[in-house]
């Protein structure tokens, strides 16, 4: 007779087994064979992230976490920043080509098909929770995205699979901070990826039409830009308006771009960065460093042959050319010496450099100050000009106020400085120097500085035009050549740095002042170098002729 404990055991033994079964071979919501499929059937070229849509969407969990837990440590904050984008850009085309549409509460929605047609557009648009495909406008749509039909022919040169696309549209973009914290329209960021290589140069772009509830009359307070992400890990991205053009239609800001990667509109484009095309960017570079070289040079042969010479060393206008020789020299040297210096990435070295340079650049504006008003002095108040311990006064005003700028503008943060980008239209790369890195202190010190030096310079050289004129008034017409006085006055407009202002003229299209400012101003050094002879050579005349007269 059978044991019936024996028997009870078998049978609870059987449903254990049967129950292991079900759960490790069944197909379930969490994995199973559904995942398995996944991995192995829809999504093998996804070779970097998982493809199943439980891990794709646990990692972007983890990706969009909230702000309250991120570092409060600036610099790890933004490499934490970064490393939540970098998982983004490989796991948003996976998500979205897995399930078509997905939605991770109200940060993040995203759109994805996983053929991408062929040789002809196509029309995305977004509501505030919902994104997709519509062939049909609608003017209702927060957003809408065409892709132009040139990405099919432009695939094979960018070597693109068309493996197919997704469209991400963020509604919160504290991931997207810049260090400018700039402010977006709709506080959105948007972004598109197609295949599996980036897009650039397009001769149709793509068009990305923004409703907005209110109008802006001029168009003045939007501008589209693109996410730039710097290479170095310490530093923030930025936005910047590279190979996009804005257009502002009452509630609607239209942005037609060459490329495809991540955009927002603007609200404040004086936060935009610095950008130039890849050609400018290189032949400004090579002139600037030409002209600032042979500038170098000449100034320091100056210092020399005054030094050697005795003649005239007590004159206080020779004194204060040299002066200014000294101050052209280190801004020279201190510029050739920077992009170098940069590239080691130490960052007290790169704000030490960048402090410097803007001392050097201080002491320079300060001395043409100094010859405007020494040029008043003499022209103007030509007897009882003598001065106590003239030089010295000058000496301070010229090498001592910047330095206390300077020192207060490093005591209020040492992070005023530190590495400045400079970013390309072509290629989306960048150059980077030391200077400085707040906006207002360049403004301010800089900007604010040498426009009160130039007026006040300005006004000097318009008295100086008018006793030219009033001598030649009084005077025979041939007893004065015309091309000498022409001559002292070009010669008068490089030690007060009237060719500076072109900085003032620089806006939308800069490329021509740049150009003018980079090649007049970095040869500054060599004119200065063309007067301190000329001056030399009137002044060793004079001296024959009145040899002779005796």
């Amino acid at each position: 007779m059978e044991n019936p404990c024996r028997s009870i055991c078998t049978w609870k033994i059987g449903w254990i087994v049967v129950f292991v079964l079900i759960v490790l071979v069944l197909p379930d919501g969490e994995g199973g064979y559904r995942q398995k499929d996944c991995c192995n059937k829809k999504c093998k070229k996804c070779k970097e992230t998982c493809c199943q849509e439980s891990k794709c969407e646990d990692l972007l969990s983890e990706c969009l976490k909230k702000k309250e837990n991120s570092p409060k440590n600036p610099n790890q904050a933004t490499q934490a920043n970064k490393v939540k984008r970098k998982c983004l850009n490989k796991i948003l085309p996976c998500l979205a080509l897995y399930k078509g549409t997905s939605e991770t509460g109200t940060q993040l929605i995203s759109y994805g098909k996983r053929q991408f047609p062929r040789n002809k557009p196509i029309k995305l648009i977004s509501y505030s929770s919902w994104i997709g495909e519509r062939a049909s406008d609608d003017q209702n749509a927060d957003l809408e995205v065409i892709l132009p039909a040139e990405l099919t022919e432009r695939a094979a040169e960018n070597q693109n699979d068309l493996s197919g696309f997704s469209f991400s549209v963020f509604n919160d973009t504290d991931l997207f901070e810049d260090e400018e914290n700039s402010t977006l329209l709709n506080q959105q960021v948007f972004g598109i990826t197609v295949g599996n290589s980036s897009f650039q140069n397009l001769k149709e772009g793509v068009s990305i039409k923004v409703n907005h509830s209110v109008a802006t009359p001029n168009g003045n307070d939007h501008r589209c830009v693109f996410w730039f992400e710097s290479e170095d890990e310490n530093i923030a991205g930025s936005w910047n308006s590279t190979g996009c053009n804005t257009t502002v239609e009452g509630n609607q800001t239209i942005c037609v771009c060459n490329h495809l990667t991540y955009f927002a509109v603007l609200l404040d484009p004086r936060a935009d960065t610095v950008i130039l095309d890849q050609r400018d960017l290189t032949s400004l570079t090579y002139i600037s460093k030409i002209g600032c070289g042979i500038s170098a040079f000449l100034s320091a042969i100056t210092v020399f042959v005054h030094c050697v010479v005795r003649k005239n060393q007590g004159d206080h206008t020779n004194k204060i050319h040299i002066n200014l020789c000294i101050a052209c020299f280190l801004l020279n040297v201190n510029f050739l010496t920077n992009e170098w210096l940069s590239k080691l990435a130490i960052d007290g070295l790169c704000k030490a450099i960048a402090v410097f340079l803007h001392y050097s650049l201080l002491s320079t504006f300060a001395w043409m100050a100094i010859e405007g008003l020494h040029l008043y002095l003499m022209l103007v108040k030509v007897f009882n000009i003598y001065v106590r311990h003239y030089i010295y006064k000058l000496a301070f005003m010229g090498w001592g106020i910047p330095a206390v700028v300077v020192f207060v503008c490093v005591g209020v943060n040492p992070d005023n400085y530190g590495t400045f980008e400079i970013h390309t239209l072509d290629t989306n790369s960048s150059v980077s120097m030391c200077w400085i890195k707040n906006k207002t202190i360049h403004y301010v010190t800089n900007c604010g500085f040498f426009g009160l030096i130039w007026l006040m310079n300005l006004a000097m050289m318009i008295t100086v035009c008018t006793k030219l004129t009033q001598m030649r008034n009084n005077t025979h017409s041939g007893s004065r050549p015309v091309c000498k006085d022409l001559w002292a006055i070009l010669g008068l407009s490089v030690l007060l740095g009237m060719t500076w202002c072109l900085a003032f003229f620089s806006f939308e299209e800069q490329v021509v002042q740049l150009y003018l400012f980079c090649i007049l101003n970095c040869l500054q050094g060599f004119f200065i170098f063309l007067w301190y002879c000329a001056v030399k050579r009137s002044d060793n005349e004079q001296s024959t002729n009145y040899t002779s007269d005796k």
